[in-house]
């Protein structure tokens, strides 16, 4: 008997050997490390003996063509497979690059893609935030098929929207039953090829912390910075400046409350637009959540301080917009105020696919809300900000954008879900 499984073991093992031989790269994704106008970082799954081939243009598979070549600069292998990255540095502004992926053991080859450099001060950009996409509990919560296919239609659409870059905002996977980890981040990896557009081009995203995962899991996956969920970028040279935080735990403790306010410090008086990600709401929509009183109290004098403009927020499950509001940090019970002029946008707050929850009544602060799967798109002007609530239906249905688009364009039969105005919310400054 023994000897049994120890053939059916040496069987398994070899066929693994030789499906990676055949097959040793997947689950592509691409993030932003660093400067986003010239650098970029390229993930994948797989073998992490390779080499990138990389050009202005695109040589198809034809590697000796590719004036430019790296190899792999970190590997790790984390919840049952093996990620891999390229930092790539000193690139052009505002520049398509077309790769391809080359193992230098077996000579196979990826199929060839491409990813995008931001320009130097950018007239516009156009991102998609949002977040959970996380899998539902059996019996407990929505169908976790259902979920899996509310992802599964963002991911589509953000293809077709092609956007210059996603904010996500946390709460990937379930990621709490040891014998599921390692298949949910799979699933996610595998299912996240649906944003490569159908030409091949990646879009970059920038992960926040929540709940479901821990910052081992955005630097293992994304390759993001060691810094616990929380870094800084600038992106389209000084048109948006970044701010990802994490709030998993209390934000009031004098040193952290320091540090926040020399991270506001650092890019917010040399950018047009100020924006923040963070995984749990201060003021939440969602019926179930309870606010953050340690956020109204400790985060919102720094937002009002440094003149944050947007903070997208996730964890609720549900669709919501406030109109711009500025903050009493001592009144828990109905903080918001509307103030047109001066005043924040707070959106969100996580439906990419998770199981929907109720909302809370309406209020004068509220722009809209709504309970679908969804996500945010953000028009970006040097002079105004156009918010629109993305719906997940009929996703086969809307046009796709050239992944060379130009300007803002948004695809042709796009589920925007108006307000109560009538109109997407546009804020100027």
């Amino acid at each position: 008997m023994r000897k049994f499984w120890l053939f059916i073991l040496l069987l398994i093992f070899s066929y693994s050997i030789i499906y990676a031989s055949k097959h040793p790269f997947g689950n592509f994704r691409m993030s932003y490390r660093d400067n986003p106008q010239h650098s970029a970082v390229i993930g994948w799954s797989g073998t992490r003996n390779a080499m990138i081939y990389f050009d202005t243009v695109s040589h198809g598979t034809n590697t000796q063509k590719y004036r430019f070549q790296s190899g792999v600069t970190t590997s790790n292998h984390y919840k049952g497979q093996n990620n891999n990255f390229v930092r790539l540095s000193n690139l052009q502004a505002g520049t398509r690059y077309f790769f391809i992926l080359k193992d230098t053991i077996g000579n196979t080859l990826s199929r060839p893609l491409s990813f995008k450099t931001l320009p130097e001060n950018a007239s516009s950009l156009l991102i998609i935030a949002g977040g959970d996409s996380r899998n539902s509990l059996p019996l407990y919560e929505m169908s976790p098929k259902k979920c899996r296919v509310g992802f599964r239609n963002g991911n589509i659409l953000a293809s077709k929207i092609v956007p210059d870059v996603i904010f996500f905002g946390g709460d990937f996977r379930m990621n709490k039953f040891f014998w599921r980890k390692n298949s949910e981040w799979q699933q996610w990896l595998s299912d996240w090829q649906l944003t490569i557009t159908p030409d091949g081009l990646l879009i970059p995203i920038i992960p926040a912390i929540g709940n479901h995962e821990s910052s081992a899991d955005l630097i293992n996956f994304f390759d993001m910075p060691p810094t616990n969920g929380i870094y800084t970028q600038l992106f389209g040279g000084n048109l948006i400046s970044l701010f990802t935080l994490n709030n998993m735990n209390s934000v009031c403790n004098p040193k952290d409350i320091s540090s926040t306010d020399s991270l506001f410090g650092t890019l917010s008086p040399i950018s047009k637009w100020q924006m923040v990600q963070y995984h749990i709401p201060m003021n939440p929509q969602g019926k179930r959540y309870r606010k953050r009183e340690d956020l109204i109290k400790c985060w919102s004098p720094l937002f009002q301080k440094w003149g944050i403009d947007i903070v997208s927020e996730c964890h609720a499950h549900i669709i919501k917009t406030t109109f711009p509001v500025v903050i009493d940090s001592s009144n828990f019970q109905n903080p918001f105020t509307r103030n047109d002029s001066i005043g924040i946008v707070f959106i969100g707050e996580g439906a990419w696919g998770a199981p929907l929850r109720e909302v809370r009544a309406d209020n004068d602060a509220l722009f809209d809300q709504a309970i679908y799967h969804g996500f945010h798109v953000l028009q970006v002007n040097r002079d105004s900000i156009i918010i629109s609530q993305v719906g997940f239906k009929n996703v086969d249905l809307v046009a796709q954008n050239p992944s060379d688009r130009r300007g803002l364009s948004l695809p042709e039969n796009l589920q925007i879900k108006a307000g109560k105005t009538g109109k997407n919310l546009v804020i100027k400054r």
